[in-house]
C-alpha cells in the first residue's frame, strides 16, 4: 500500500524525512523522522510511505505520528483495487 500526502507542513531546512514504520497484527504504526531543525518556518512537502507484506480482506488501523503527537489516523481495508485520498483542511 503506499500512503502520498501533500503539503505536509515541515521545517523548511529539513532535506530528509523518513518513516519509521512498525506493524502489530493489524495496527500500523508510521513515525515521520528527520533531522533537528534550526527553522522558525514550516514548508509544505511531499512524501510517499510503502506499507508491504498486508494481506488481501484485511482491515488495518493506521496512524501516523509525527513530532511524537498522532498526526492523522485512519482505518482500511486492503483489496487488490484499495484506493484512498485525504484531504487535511489545516
Amino acid at each position: 500500500m503506499k500512503i502520498s500526502t501533500t503539503n505536509t507542513p515541515f521545517y523548511c531546512d529539513v532535506d530528509t524525512i523518513r518513516p519509521e514504520i512498525q506493524t502489530q497484527e493489524q495496527n500500523i504504526s508510521i513515525e515521520l523522522l528527520y533531522d533537528d531543525s534550526w527553522a522558525d518556518c514550516l514548508c509544505g512537502r511531499h512524501l510517499d510511505i510503502i506499507i508491504e507484506n498486508l494481506k488481501l480482506g484485511q482491515t488495518y488501523s493506521v496512524s501516523i505520528k509525527k513530532d511524537e503527537r498522532d498526526y492523522f489516523q485512519f482505518e482500511v481495508t486492503f483489496g487488490p483495487d484499495t484506493n484512498l485520498m485525504f484531504i487535511r483542511e489545516q
